[in-house]
C-alpha cells in the first residue's frame, strides 16, 4: 500500500511537466467606412427645412407688422 501511494506521488508530481497550454491570439483591424455623403445631404436638408421656417416667420412677422 505504501508503494502504491509512494508511486502515485511520483506519477502525480511528474504529470505536470508533461503538460503544455499554448495560447495564440491576434488583433485584427477593424475598417470603418463612413459615407459622408449622406450627412451632407441631411445638413442640406434641414438647412432647407430651417430657412423654409425663417421665411415663413419672417413674412408672418412682416404681416402682422403691416396689420
Amino acid at each position: 500500500m505504501k508503494l502504491l501511494v509512494v508511486f502515485g506521488l511520483l506519477v502525480g508530481a511528474t504529470m505536470p511537466g508533461c503538460l503544455s497550454v499554448r495560447t495564440h491570439s491576434t488583433v485584427d483591424p477593424i475598417h470603418m467606412t463612413v459615407d459622408v455623403n449622406v450627412n451632407v445631404r441631411v445638413q442640406r436638408e434641414l438647412e432647407d427645412v430651417f430657412g423654409d421656417l425663417d421665411q415663413a416667420s419672417r413674412e408672418i412677422a412682416e404681416q402682422a407688422a403691416s396689420n
